[in-house]
């Protein structure tokens, strides 16, 4: 696992820090360190999905629980996907209240949102937008991702969290992906002792729903956790 994650993770560490020299890169390089982080990024997101699935699969996936700060993790998920985002035209509005702090795995989470946060960008129609909206209940988190595609209908519904499973069928398909995403979610979300529901929109578009249990953070790990905090790139370039 380390021996393919070490070097993902330095090849995107290069580029931060190419991107966030003080000296801006002419921007033909600028543009190409952005497409290296990009395709880094993607490759590093699936190899996270299938070490994912199989410690699922192995009974080995188990949650790190700490007190965490929320905000910056989804800032680190919106910002790690404005490539894909603005190559496609799609705007990305986050609604969320200011420091919200949930017991959780940062990890898990993370992986959760990515994945639902994905599959809204690849459905979603050109210069469409996508909502993440997560509210703090007494005793829960509340995380929703919606997009503008076409919906899902309930006889699929239940489809989409088998692994490997599309619903875009044929030896040429218009999106790419291996149909594992929303299974790992599924089964993140199960450890945490979560639910996940669908819910089509009136007009259009689908809403994915995550409800998280307030939980107690381990008494080995106790402390705060503040991680992923760093942004990449500005939400603002053009690309």
């Amino acid at each position: 696992k380390n021996e393919i994650n070490n070097p993902l993770a330095s090849i995107l560490a290069i580029c931060q820090q190419l991107v966030a020299k003080k000296e801006p890169l002419p921007p033909y390089f600028q543009k190409n360190i952005q497409f290296i982080f990009h395709e880094t990024f993607s490759l590093e997101f699936q190899i996270r999905n299938i070490m994912a699935a199989a410690e699922v699969e192995a009974g080995e996936a188990t949650p790190n629980l700490v007190l965490a700060h929320i905000n910056p993790i989804i800032e680190n998920v919106i910002h790690n996907f404005a490539y894909s985002a603005q190559k496609n035209q799609i705007r990305i509005n986050c609604l969320i209240e200011d420091a919200i702090h949930f017991v959780t795995d940062i990890h898990f989470f993370n992986l959760m949102l990515s994945n639902l946060l994905s599959n809204a960008i690849k459905f979603n129609p050109t210069e469409g937008q996508v909502t993440i909206e997560v509210t703090r209940q007494p005793h829960s988190l509340t995380m929703q991702v919606s997009d503008e595609g076409i919906g899902i209908s309930k006889k699929d519904q239940h489809k989409i969290f088998d692994r490997f499973s599309q619903l875009e069928k044929g030896a040429i398909k218009a999106y790419a992906g291996h149909g594992l995403g929303l299974a790992v979610t599924r089964a993140l979300a199960d450890l945490l002792d979560g639910n996940i529901t669908i819910k089509n929109q009136a007009i259009a578009g689908t809403t994915f729903s995550i409800v998280l249990p307030e939980k107690q953070a381990n008494d080995t790990l106790g402390g705060f956790s503040d991680e992923g905090s760093e942004i990449f790139f500005s939400a603002d370039e053009q690309f």
